[in-house]
């Protein structure tokens, strides 16, 4: 995950604060000391309906390029938006020190970050086709439509790979490979497994090829050599140790 930069996470609380002193100061002309009252709730709303909404950010923040998202990457709900701002007034409580967290910790988490275990993001994952030759500006809208491997944790989280006819081979080997994995997890074999999209069933199908350390399913079961695993949209798996997690969409 890019985990947001702290100045642009700055700037953009600034960004929002004026935008609800506008708001305030509007509602304090028009009801007076009711609209003192008001103001609070109205900022309280705007945090939850804009980071659980699509943008799943302020206006702020959208305007800095950031996001909030659960621990996979995805923008958060709702309900994580309101626990999220619990957190905040709490972090306010604490006479700030609950912001100066972030500061310390490598993911940038404030205190409202862990308690709702969200994180700040600089952008939206980049979607990488697999098959840079086979694109061209007539077919692009394909390739959106494309069923994708999605990183989830480890050196390639928040990418995302458009799984194509040909399927793709994953691993270190950066010759054979659409999917390579850094030489720096050396437990990943160079050419690890195999991932197809059958369109007729709508499952991925993943193949080991007779990997040193393994491919697993989250729950730890290991995907047999020559005996390929039928994966549906939303599961997991991962390529020798839980560092290197992928979903498939």
């Amino acid at each position: 995950m890019h985990y947001g930069d702290l100045g642009k996470r700055i700037i953009a609380v600034i960004i929002d604060s004026i935008i609800l002193s506008l708001i305030g100061f509007i509602l304090g002309l028009i009801f007076s000391f009711a609209g003192v009252l008001i103001a609070p709730i109205v900022s309280w709303l705007y945090y939850i309906f804009m980071e659980g909404g699509g943008w799943h950010a302020t206006i702020g923040k959208k305007f800095m390029g950031l996001y909030v998202a659960d621990g996979s990457g995805k923008g958060i709900s709702y309900s994580t938006a309101i626990l999220r701002l619990i957190g905040k007034i709490l972090s306010g409580l604490t006479l700030g020190i609950g912001y100066l967290i972030g500061f310390f910790n490598e993911e940038k988490q404030c205190l409202h970050d862990m308690i709702a275990k969200t994180y700040v993001l600089e952008e939206q994952p980049k979607v990488i086709n697999a098959y840079p030759e086979r694109a061209n500006v007539n077919n692009i809208n394909n390739y959106e439509r494309l069923p994708e491997i999605v990183g989830v944790n480890g050196p390639l989280a928040g990418m995302i790979y458009q799984v194509t006819d040909n399927g793709l081979i994953m691993g270190r080997d950066s010759v054979s490979c659409q999917i390579v994995i850094p030489a720096s997890q050396d437990k990943v074999s160079r050419i690890h497994c195999y991932i197809t999209f059958n369109a007729m069933s709508g499952m991925f199908i993943i193949n080991d090829r007779n990997s040193t350390h393994g491919t697993y399913l989250v729950n730890g079961k290991r995907i047999s050599y020559a005996q390929p695993v039928a994966l549906k949209s939303g599961d997991r798996f991962y390529l020798a140790t839980p560092e290197n997690t992928f979903e498939v969409r």
